[in-house]
C-alpha cells in the first residue's frame, strides 16, 4: 500500500485484483458504486490517471452486466467521468476526448428513455459538453448546449 493524496492508503494492484474477479458467471455488481467512488478520490487527488483506470474498468464491467451493450446508465455515467477527467487534464486534445466521452454518455441516456433526458445526470452531462465548446472557442454552440441543459 501507498498513500493516495492526504496519506490514504491505497493498493497500487487494485485494478488488476478486480479484474482478475470478472467472469461471465461472476460479475461484481456491487463493485460498479466502488470503482466510481475510487475513481473521485483519485481525481480529487489529480491523479488522473488511475481516475481514469477506475472508470473504464466500471464501464468495461457495466457493460458485462448488460450483455456486452454499452446502452446502460452505469456506462453513461463512467463516460460522463471520462470527459471530466480529460476536461481537467491540460491541452486542447485531452479536451476534444472530454467532447467524445460526453456525447457518448448524452446519447446512451437519450437511447434510454424519455424520462432519462429529464435527470440531473443528463443535465450535468449536456452542461458539462457546454462547457467544452465554450472552451474550444464555440460560443454559440456552447450557448445552445447550456440552455438544453436547462
Amino acid at each position: 500500500q501507498r498513500p493516495l493524496g492526504n496519506g490514504i492508503p491505497f493498493n497500487d494492484d487494485i485494478v488488476g485484483v478486480v479484474a482478475s474477479t470478472i467472469t461471465p458467471d461472476n460479475v461484481p455488481i456491487d463493485a460498479l458504486p466502488i470503482l466510481h467512488n475510487l475513481g473521485h478520490i483519485y481525481y480529487r487527488s489529480s491523479n488522473y490517471e488511475a481516475a481514469m483506470n477506475m472508470y473504464f474498468i466500471a464501464s468495461k464491467i457495466a457493460e458485462i452486466v448488460h450483455h456486452g451493450s454499452v446502452h446502460n446508465l452505469s456506462s453513461a455515467s463512467a463516460y460522463n467521468c471520462m470527459g471530466v477527467l480529460h476536461f481537467h487534464m491540460a491541452g486542447k486534445h485531452d479536451i476534444k476526448k472530454s467532447l467524445h466521452y460526453f456525447q457518448s454518455s448524452i446519447a446512451i441516456r437519450e437511447s434510454l428513455c424519455a424520462t432519462e433526458v429529464k435527470s440531473v445526470d443528463y443535465a450535468t452531462t449536456v452542461n458539462n459538453l457546454g462547457r467544452v465548446f465554450y472552451m474550444l472557442g464555440d460560443q454559440k454552440t456552447a450557448m445552445n448546449t447550456y440552455v438544453k441543459a436547462l
